[in-house]
């Protein structure tokens, strides 16, 4: 992966921590973690390359994204799988 790539992929893996819950973070090992947010990084590479299933919009704030997932095509379950 190219360091754009990997930018991207510590961006998302700050982005999914800070929403997961200390108590959730703390049932991981370091490796299991990792593993773990490489896989939902993989999900959402794959996601995004599909049209409709997920959009990312400009949140409110300066610098901030929303994303979007279309529940008609993915049941939401999917993305926490």
């Amino acid at each position: 992966m190219d360091q754009r790539g990997n930018q991207l992929r510590e961006e998302f893996s700050r982005q999914f921590l800070h929403g997961m819950s200390d108590r959730i973070q703390s049932d991981f090992g370091p490796k299991q973690l990792e593993r773990f947010l490489n896989n939902k990084f993989e999900f959402f590479l794959e996601a995004m390359g599909k049209q409709g299933l997920l959009r990312l919009e400009r949140g409110k704030g300066p610098g901030t994204r929303i994303i979007r997932q279309d529940t008609t095509v993915l049941p939401p379950s999917r993305l926490y799988v």
